[in-house]
């Protein structure tokens, strides 16, 4: 392996729920010549110009109990430089399209996206779910209660562990469904212990109603993908803009 680049501190910890979300992102990253490792580490090859750090990679699962254990490993990263908590998102306020991409990073994450034209990112506060909220009558509740802008189920915690340990962390996440519309599966149903979707439950549940459960998840990849195309780009410029002195 060409990759002779080596820290005592990997200076970007990203975590996703699933790889479906990353799958834009990790192209990229292999595109410009970075070396993935046994332990899920993305190193720039000695011989290409870097244009984004050593980061590693995370895939923990859906759910609190998934993020608390992504919590353990960032404890034994001596601690990391930035925790980026990155993927999908439900909107609950109306006026997030399919595609867009939220922040919200803590007190202790640089200010560097002020005045940036290339890169369009919203502002907003997220709410943690404890289950995967299915429905447009949930969202419209939980906006109507929270005001926040979009639901997630794994960031908050991640966020909450990084303030108290005054490690800079962002959250990231791109809309995969609007909050006029249902979700295709009730994916509660088919979530197994370790927060990852049970294929067989899946497969039940669409044989179960095909001609009305196909196109529904037909809609839902083509969302999902518009979702992880406009994260990857924005996960990219975010990255690139992170003060680089430690690690150029």
């Amino acid at each position: 392996m060409d990759n002779e680049y080596q820290l005592s501190v990997i200076p970007i910890l990203l975590f996703f729920a699933v790889k479906e979300e990353s799958r834009f992102f990790c192209q990229y990253l292999k595109q410009q010549g970075y070396c993935l490792d046994k332990k899920g580490i993305y190193s720039p090859s000695t011989s290409k110009k870097r244009t984004l750090p050593p980061l590693r990679i995370y895939y923990i699962g859906m759910g609190k109990s998934c993020a608390l254990r992504a919590t353990e490993e960032i404890s034994i990263q001596f601690p990391p430089q930035y925790v980026i908590t990155a993927g999908f998102a439900g909107a609950l306020d109306p006026q997030f399209k399919i595609g867009d991409v939220l922040i919200q990073q803590n007190l202790f994450f640089p200010h560097i996206l002020q005045n940036k034209e290339n890169i369009h990112l919203h502002k907003t506060r997220f709410f943690q779910a404890e289950h995967v909220i299915t429905t447009a009558k949930e969202k419209a509740e939980l906006f109507c209660s929270t005001q926040c802008g979009a639901v997630e189920m794994e960031s908050g915690t991640i966020m909450e562990y990084c303030s108290r340990q005054k490690i800079p962390c962002i959250i990231i996440r791109s809309i995969s469904d609007q909050a006029d519309e249902d979700l295709a599966v009730d994916f509660n149903q088919i979530l197994k212990p370790n927060g990852k979707i049970s294929l067989s439950l899946l497969s039940s549940t669409i044989l179960a109603s095909p001609y009305k459960k196909i196109p529904a998840l037909i809609r839902l990849g083509i969302n999902s993908s518009r979702a992880a195309k406009a994260l990857a780009d924005s996960l990219i410029k975010l990255i690139s803009l992170l003060p680089r002195s430690d690690w150029q």
